[in-house]
């Protein structure tokens, strides 16, 4: 054989060796799993045709299953309950209550976001501010006190005086850190000494002097029928006082009127029944009369000012037969207006030596000879008026700070009440004058902070006290006392913080009913509060009106009708009554 031949047949040889598999129909195949039952259902329905399909229709094999409203199997509960869901949107869809909650939806729909500055660019460089130390009074840090005092207090100006006593480098250096100006402490200015002719300072002279008529003509109305009635009134419980308290109103402009410039702090009206006139004093000693059913046509709506002081008026009351008013006042003196002489009468004035002022003071009921003042020193001194003017009987020391108001039993002819800014009522023996404060003091009623008033009812069988621990506290049968500190009968919770532009609240009893007492109100809507004794001191009536729109510190109730009279800090003054009625 020719070598060509021999290797091609080699190559042939070797090529058969690596030849694939035998064919694909003779090749042996795996055998598959037999298929399962439930796959062959799903199988089934999935080549079911869709049409042959309705909500609600069982799933073959399945107990409780049903097809849902998307074609997928359900329970039947989820089923009924998608049914009536759709129902009920059906319904509210025919009613039309789609498209208007689309449209409130609009409209409630939140205002686009404000964006704010760009903030892009140059960053601001922002320090870290450092914690102040904690503000500390004066005394808690140790330090002495600066010895200032505010004089004067304008547009944010500042003036201040040194007290008696201080350091005065120390006083300059805090003037100058609060950037005061020093002045020289002087003395209130005083009214001359002696008396005023009754000259009004803003009505003319002829209304003026139709003014001072009416004004006697009212003294000897009540001077006729008794200050102190010719039949005392029956005693009423608080249920039938707080059915006549309910009928009283302010619901019309009338009833209020600007009878002073500045804040008021001591109010009086008159006894007369035959016409309602009240009278006010303010924080600059002006002393404001309304007439109050003088009717739209009088000058100035009745109103008439004075001034026969030169700082403020703290006290104002009548005498029984209401021909006098008396009135106390910070600058030291006590004058009473004389309706016959047409004067203001000089009662008293302080020594030129005193440092403090004269802070209150009250011509006891039954015995109108004696007058009493107290002063920021805390003494009390008893006048009478016999003597002759400014006449001091006898004076004594009895609290350690201010006194804010000294009262006369109008039961019990030798207790009087004091009370102060240390905290502390003290009830007092007249009768034991000459024997030293110790033999005087019939009893020590302690209480957490300063009190701004305390006032003998009618009957002198409750002495009641306001004070800044929001508290209006009553005390029964003070003439019964030991001398030992007493707690009240009833405590009443009150909200009394006034602040600093408000003058401070005095509760207040009524002159001639026992157990009624009235206060003003912090709370809102502004109103004024009656309350009863026999209701454990709570209150029993909250009088509001369409005219009553701020706080009234100072009020005061008519002897013998059912009036009251209100005064603000803003001077005015509102007068409370039944609509409809006389005077």
């Amino acid at each position: 054989m020719a070598p060509s031949l021999r290797r091609s047949s080699r190559r042939a040889a070797a090529s058969a060796e690596v030849s694939p598999a035998p064919p694909a129909a003779k090749r042996r195949r795996r055998a598959s799993p037999s298929p399962n039952p439930d796959a062959k259902a799903k199988a089934a329905r999935k080549t079911e045709p869709e049409a042959a399909r309705e909500p609600g229709d069982a799933v073959p094999g399945q107990d409780g299953m049903v097809y849902g409203f998307d074609g997928a199997p359900t329970s039947s509960y989820e089923f009924e309950r998608e049914q009536r869901m759709r129902a009920n949107a059906a319904f509210l869809d025919s009613l039309g209550l789609g498209d208007a909650k689309a449209g409130l939806a609009a409209l409630a729909a939140p205002a686009a976001k404000k964006t704010g500055p760009s903030r892009r660019g140059i960053k601001a460089k922002r320090e870290k501010a450092k914690p102040l130390p904690r503000r500390k009074s004066s005394r808690i840090r140790g330090e002495a006190a600066d010895g200032l005092q505010i004089d004067t207090e304008v547009a944010g100006r500042v003036s201040v005086s040194v007290r008696a006593g201080a350091d005065p480098a120390v006083a300059h250096a805090r003037a100058a850190a609060l950037k005061a100006e020093v002045v020289e402490a002087a003395a209130p200015p005083r009214v001359a000494d002696g008396p005023l002719t009754l000259s009004s300072t803003t009505a003319s002279e002829e209304y003026g002097a139709e003014f001072l008529t009416t004004l006697k003509r009212l003294s000897a109305e009540a001077e006729a029928a008794g200050a102190d009635g010719a039949d005392s009134p029956v005693p009423l419980g608080a249920m039938a006082v707080a059915e006549r308290m309910s009928k009283l109103a302010i619901d019309d402009e009338d009833q209020v009127a600007k009878v002073v410039p500045d804040r008021i702090y001591g109010l009086a009206v008159h006894p007369a029944a035959s016409a309602l006139l009240v009278a006010v004093g303010d924080k600059q000693g002006n002393l404001g009369l309304w007439n109050a059913s003088a009717g739209a046509d009088a000058e100035d709506d009745g109103v008439v000012n004075y001034a026969p002081h030169t700082r403020p008026i703290s006290r104002l009351q009548y005498g029984a037969d209401g021909a006098r008013l008396y009135s106390w006042s910070y600058d030291g003196s006590v004058r009473a207006m004389d309706l016959e002489r047409e004067s203001f009468e000089h009662v008293y004035k302080t020594p030129e030596s005193d440092h403090g002022w004269l802070q209150s003071g009250c011509v006891p009921a039954r015995a109108q000879n004696d007058l009493w003042v107290c002063d920021s020193e805390g003494t009390v001194k008893l006048l009478d008026l016999r003597r002759g003017t400014g006449q001091v009987a006898w004076a004594k020391a009895l609290h350690e700070k201010k006194i804010n108001t000294v009262e006369a039993s109008p039961a019990h002819d030798h207790l009087f009440a004091t009370a102060g800014l240390d905290r502390v009522v003290k009830l007092w023996d007249k009768r034991k004058l000459g024997g030293g404060a110790k033999k005087m003091l019939l009893a020590t009623l302690p209480l957490s902070r300063s009190v701004n008033s305390a006032y003998f009812s009618c009957d002198g069988e409750y002495l009641l006290s306001t004070s800044q621990c929001n508290k209006l506290n009553l005390y029964h049968k003070p003439y019964a006392w030991a001398a030992t500190d007493k707690k009240p009968t009833h405590s009443v919770s009150h909200d009394n913080q006034t602040g600093r532009w408000l003058s401070t609240f005095h509760a207040v009893w009524h002159p001639k009913q026992p157990g009624v007492f009235i206060c003003g109100s912090m709370q809102q809507p502004r109103s004024i509060e009656v309350f009863h004794t026999d209701n454990k001191g709570r209150r029993i009536m909250n009088i509001q009106g369409d005219y009553l729109g701020s706080v009234h510190s100072r009020l005061a109730f008519h002897p013998t009708l059912d009036v009251i009279a209100g005064g603000n800090s803003s001077g005015r003054v509102s007068i409370l009554k039944e609509p409809g009625t006389a005077p």
